[in-house]
């Protein structure tokens, strides 16, 4: 159900501010958490289509073995794209193509992702994983304002990222919903009334995503 500006910057009066921390502290560190840990899999695996089966002491799984869904998915919980990715790193490195139309391309929109670039994209965006768990456990506070002002520059990319990350998360989302029902049952309400007949909020991630954004625009 669509809702105007007068009932969206409504619900930004009526949060209080406890509801806006706690909102914001759960779908930003645990998100990111989650997005630290989703290859920390120890499962063994009987193929190789998953970080998760990678077998560091063999050939037998490798990350160029995986398919290239699974490599842009790397990107993807982090809200990146891959060819943004490459793009950054081709005019980082002049050494980094021999191809003198692949750049040009890359701008231009049209060039076509080979395997190899899915690879090289997928350690990059590996790599920003690691960082950002590291400084979960070494600045949580300077996380939380660097994803602050990441919302506050583009709430469309993070409200993505952040409705993939409670769709894979449901324990997250039934958290979430139980702790706004306490903090701000009257907020809960006006979060219901978006939803179709049927419908939960724990069916929607999105609306509780979008709410993140209307919060701290």
């Amino acid at each position: 159900k669509a809702h105007n500006s007068h009932s969206t910057q409504k619900r930004k009066q009526n949060a209080s501010s406890s509801t806006i921390t706690m909102i914001f502290q759960k779908t930003t560190l645990l998100t990111t958490l989650l997005m630290s840990t989703l290859c920390s899999s120890t499962m063994a695996a009987e193929s190789c289509t998953k970080i998760a089966d990678i077998t560091p002491d063999s050939d037998e799984c490798t990350i160029k073995d995986l398919p290239d869904a699974e490599l842009q998915r790397q990107c993807d919980v982090l809200g990146l794209d891959v060819k943004s990715v490459l793009l950054d790193m081709a005019e980082g490195d002049e050494d980094f193509t021999d191809s003198e139309t692949m750049l040009e391309d890359l701008k231009a929109g049209t060039y076509e992702l080979t395997h190899d670039d899915y690879v090289k994209t997928a350690y990059v965006c590996m790599r920003i994983e690691e960082d950002l768990a590291r400084m979960i456990e070494e600045d949580p506070d300077k996380l939380l304002q660097m994803e602050q002002e990441m919302m506050q520059e583009d709430p469309e990319m993070m409200v993505q990222v952040i409705t993939d990350v409670l769709t894979q998360s449901p324990e997250l989302m039934d958290e979430l919903v139980a702790d706004l029902l306490q903090e701000d049952p009257d907020l809960m309400l006006e979060l219901t009334e978006q939803l179709e007949e049927g419908e939960r909020l724990q069916d929607r991630p999105d609306v509780m995503a979008g709410l993140v954004a209307v919060l701290f625009r």
